[in-house]
């Protein structure tokens, strides 16, 4: 997780082709030349829950990288809707901000998220991501503690403790998390890297 195109990254990339999968407004620098839709304060209705949760059924059984990845971009815009159409801009801004290098900018987009709804876990992740490139661990754990005390089934905010766990030397808790998050979406690559590569100190080598 120290390379500047680490895991953290990565979870950020595939948030931003989920919204763009799901027709969320997506960052003009993202998308240049697309018309940018007008903000509003109107929030998205609540999605129904046993929709949610027939999504993370189907996530956690599915058994090929692309049925896990359509079912994942479905489920990160719903986390990205919930805030409605300003926050989503925002959080599209922000993102394209991260991806771009621009990490002053992005966190500037993410603290105005959190003024407007200190409810939504996905800006707390997305902060987290920022510290993380940073190198700024503790932050980053703090964010991710936020994060997931909303939502606790954020995998990616469970594959990002477990990876900023992994690189504190806290093995053990590391696993844990990185297996909890493999257990919600069993395709989140660079989880189960860090999870395989921790199994032997963690769970002992086979005699």
């Amino acid at each position: 997780m120290i390379h500047r195109t680490g895991p953290a990254l990565v979870f950020t990339l595939a948030l931003c082709c989920g919204i763009a999968a799901a027709g969320a407004a997506p960052s003009q620098s993202l998308a240049p030349g697309q018309d940018e839709p007008a903000p509003t304060a109107v929030p998205v209705p609540d999605h129904d829950e046993a929709d949610i949760e027939a999504l993370y059924g189907r996530l956690a059984a599915a058994t090929d990288a692309a049925e896990a990845a359509g079912i994942e971009g479905r489920i990160r815009a719903r986390w990205m809707k919930a805030g409605g159409d300003t926050i989503a801009l925002l959080m599209s801004r922000a993102m394209g901000a991260t991806l771009a290098g621009d990490q002053g900018l992005a966190m500037d987009l993410l603290d105005a998220v959190t003024s407007l709804d200190p409810d939504f876990a996905e800006a707390w992740s997305q902060r987290a991501t920022i510290h993380y490139l940073e190198e700024d661990y503790g932050k980053a754990l703090g964010e991710l503690e936020r994060a997931l005390a909303l939502e606790p089934r954020h995998f990616g905010a469970l594959a990002d403790m477990g990876l900023v766990l992994k690189e504190l030397g806290e093995k053990a808790r590391a696993y844990e998390f990185l297996e909890r998050a493999l257990t919600l979406n069993p395709f989140l690559g660079e989880a189960r890297k860090a999870l395989d590569k921790l199994e032997p100190e963690v769970r002992g080598r086979d005699i």
